[in-house]
Parts: C-alpha cells; structure tokens; sequence
C-alpha cells in the first residue's frame, strides 16, 4: 500500500485543485446571489458549503505536494540534490577547475618533464650499442648512472657516488661511451661492464697517431651503498701500442662474449667476459700467433 500513496496522493492534489478552484468560483457566484434581498437561507447554506469544500481540497492538495517532495527527497537524496545546485550555481568555476587538473596531469605525463631513463643493456642478447659522450640511464629502474668524460657517478635518491676511471682509460680526449652489460645480483651488487673510445692524442696535429684511437673494456664491481669496489680494464684496440682487433672490429661476440687483438710480438691477446658470472669481471688470455708466418 505505501508504494501506491504518492500516486494517491497525486490524484487527491490534483482533484483538490479542480474542486478548490470550482468551488470557488461557485462560491463567489452563490453569495454574490445570496448578497440579493430575495435570496434565502437555502442560498446562503450553499454558498457557506462551497467555501468549507474548496478550503477542504485545498488542504488536500497541499498535503498531497507535501507527500510528493517528501518522496522526491528520498528519491533523489543529497548528493543528486546538491550536483543540481552546483550545476546551476557553480558550473564555469568547476569546469575551469577540472581544465587545470587535467593540465597537470598531462604536464606530468609528459616526457619532458620525466627524467631519462634508457633501459639496460642487460637485456639485450648482443654486446652493441651507439657510443655516446654522455651516458645517462637508469638502471634496475632505481639507480641512475651518469658516466661523463672519465667520471661514473651513481645514484639513488639516497646515495651518490662519484668515481675516476682515468686510470682505467688508454684514451686522452673526445671520450664516446657505451653500457655493454648492467647486472644486479641477489645481494644488491651492481656489475658494469663499458667501452670507452676516444683520441690517442689530446692535442692532436701531424704527428703518429694524431687521428688514431684507444678503445678500453671497463669492469666495475659497485657495492650496495654505490661506491665502485672493484675496477678492471682492458685495452681491446689502440695506435699507440699497436692494438688490432682480429676481425677490425671492437665488438664483443659470442659466449661467452670476447675480443681478439693482434699485439707486438706475433701474439693474439683475448678479453672475455661471462655475462652468467658478471662478478668474475674479464678473463684476459695471451696466446702466439701460430697463423702468421
């Protein structure tokens, strides 16, 4: 039965309405009459009879709009009834709001505006990648490493380090940079392993070697706190000493990876490196070359 009242209470509103205005103007018209000196008391009962009925449905209908709001509240409750007030009062204000949120959300996405991040060589199944004078990546998505010139620093929000390889490093000036390998073991040690080109001669000129290179293989084993505990380093092609690799090429191949150079003396001189074992850093072997004559 209470699911029918607001329809109930609709119908007597609307009814209530019809009657009250009917009566009314029925009313008006029995006692304009019963105002004449020849009307009589009969007159004058149904004049009083249709102002009591009208004010009777009036109430009705009152009550009947009162019921109906009552349910509309239920219905629609406060959150709908407030979104309403807003929309009509507060629109533009929120709409404006809602443009500078979506604005930076976008600045953040941004790529410009994320650091840069490379992901590792690790990953990759071959020992390549494009030498630059300026390496700056981000490893194991945490730590970032910056290898600048002959300077590795790394960091971690926490930590960071900044370490010299020039010991390390056969070449003098325009260094070019490549991440060969990048690998985290269990117990938080990081194991590099870079190439590093650059001019036989800083100053360059006529002289021997002046547009000859040096190219070093660099091992590096980083500690959890991110201080370079260990560092190795082999020269894999080089004009001042006389360092070519058998194939003219610097890459590393096969497993595990190596490099084989002629060197003085009729010798082969191989580095290795085991990308299962990155903790044993270079193997470097010296072998006569039985293939000249």
């Amino acid at each position: 039965m209470r699911r029918y009242l607001p329809a109930v209470a609709a119908l007597l509103g609307i009814l209530g309405f019809v009657f009250a205005y009917s009566g009314a103007v029925m009313s008006g018209s029995f006692a304009s009459a019963a105002a004449e000196p020849a009307a009589t008391a009969y007159w004058r009962r149904i004049a009083i009879w249709y102002e009591v009925a009208a004010a009777a449905f009036l109430i009705v209908a009152v009550a009947g709009a009162g019921v109906l709001a009552r349910r509309a509240l239920r219905w629609l409750g406060a959150p709908a009834i407030a979104a309403v007030l807003v929309s009509a009062c507060g629109a533009p204000r929120q709409e404006k709001a809602a443009k500078d949120v979506a604005g930076e959300k976008a600045e953040v996405a941004s790529p410009a505006a994320a650091p840069s991040a490379v992901p590792a060589p690790a990953v990759s199944s071959e020992p390549r990648g494009s030498p630059a004078s300026r390496v700056d990546t981000t490893l194991f998505g945490s730590v970032r490493m910056v290898l600048e010139d002959t300077t590795l620093t790394l960091s971690d929000g926490r930590s960071r380090t900044t370490t010299s390889l020039l010991e390390h490093v056969n070449s003098s000036d325009d260094f070019r940079h490549t991440l060969l390998d990048a690998q985290r073991s269990g117990d938080g040690w990081i194991y590099l392993l870079i190439r590093t080109t650059g001019l036989s001669r800083a100053d360059g000129g006529s002289g021997y070697c002046a547009a000859g290179e040096e190219t070093d293989l660099v091992w590096a084993a980083v500690d959890p706190a991110l201080r370079v505990a260990r560092a190795q380093s082999a020269l894999i092609s080089s004009c001042l000493r006389t360092r070519d690799p058998l194939d003219d090429s610097i890459e590393l191949r096969g497993e595990p990876w190596s490099i084989t150079s002629y060197i003085p003396g009729d010798s082969l001189r191989t580095v290795s490196f085991d990308r299962r074992h990155p903790e044993r850093g270079m193997r470097v072997t010296t072998v006569p070359d039985t293939a000249r004559p």
